[in-house]
């Protein structure tokens, strides 16, 4: 992908991660951290509110909590 955007002179599109998780804290920090290391970051409440968001966001990987 890299070289791909590098011939084209576009951009280098962050990676997305969809991140579904029920628990406030859990989402705040595993987020800042995330978003520390480049990756842009989606956020989903439940699972519902995960597989809407999935259906537009279109992230590259989803982490969820069982």
């Amino acid at each position: 992908m890299n070289e791909i955007n590098q011939i084209k002179n576009e951009p280098l599109r962050k990676s997305r991660i969809l991140l579904v998780d029920d628990e406030p804290g859990l989402r705040t920090a595993v987020k800042t951290f995330l978003e520390d290391e480049g990756f842009e970051i989606f956020i989903a409440v439940d699972g519902e509110d995960g597989w809407e968001k999935a259906q537009t966001v279109f992230p590259d990987l989803i982490i969820s909590d069982v």
